[in-house]
């Protein structure tokens, strides 16, 4: 069976985690405004063109997706906070296919501001029964008592390990102590 993941964002910060996807699954559909900023190095990507704010065209590439490439079995999302239904839309699309899935949900350090409960958000995944849901916080680091936020490249190491170790909830750098943050 073939192997298909979605990465969304991955044109940035998260380039590094887009190549090690397509040295490691048969197929990555890519969800990206310009398909210019895919690396044309990166085998296997089926670029999906649109603003992932527009759930409409949203469900449909996805659907389009799934229906040339297979159901996927990983998905790598991140996602501004303008558009806050995407991440679910995404996760209830392939959530329809009935095929198990892993969803690393990938958010800011303020989701790790002690003074703001985010349970909410993360039991729209629990309702559904085919996700894995994990959770990747990106954090910052402190050197010489210097607290700086990540590079790229730390950033992508991070979650290529936080998939190949499939934690629940993986923090790349550190979120304490918050006072810190840059």
């Amino acid at each position: 069976m073939a192997s298909h993941a979605l990465i969304v964002g991955g044109t940035g910060m998260l380039s590094g985690v887009t190549e090690f996807l397509s040295q490691n699954y048969d197929t990555v559909s890519a969800i990206c405004r310009d398909k210019s900023r895919i690396n044309s190095n990166f085998k296997n990507i089926n670029p999906l063109i649109l603003d992932y704010s527009y759930y409409k065209y949203l469900s449909k590439s996805l659907q389009s997706g799934v229906e040339e490439f297979g159901n996927i079995d990983l998905v790598i999302s991140w996602i501004h906070s303008s558009a806050p239904l995407a991440p679910i839309i995404i996760a209830d699309k392939i959530n329809s296919y009935n095929t198990p899935f892993r969803f690393f949900d990938i958010l800011g350090s303020a989701y790790a501001n002690p003074s703001v409960d985010n349970s909410e958000r993360e039991s729209k995944f629990k309702e559904l029964k085919k996700l894995l849901y994990r959770k990747i916080i990106l954090g910052f680091k402190i050197e010489n008592n210097i607290s700086r936020w990540l590079t790229n490249d730390e950033i992508s190491s991070g979650v290529i390990e936080a998939v190949r170790n499939d934690k629940i909830e993986t923090i790349i750098g550190t979120v304490t102590p918050w006072e810190l943050r840059p």
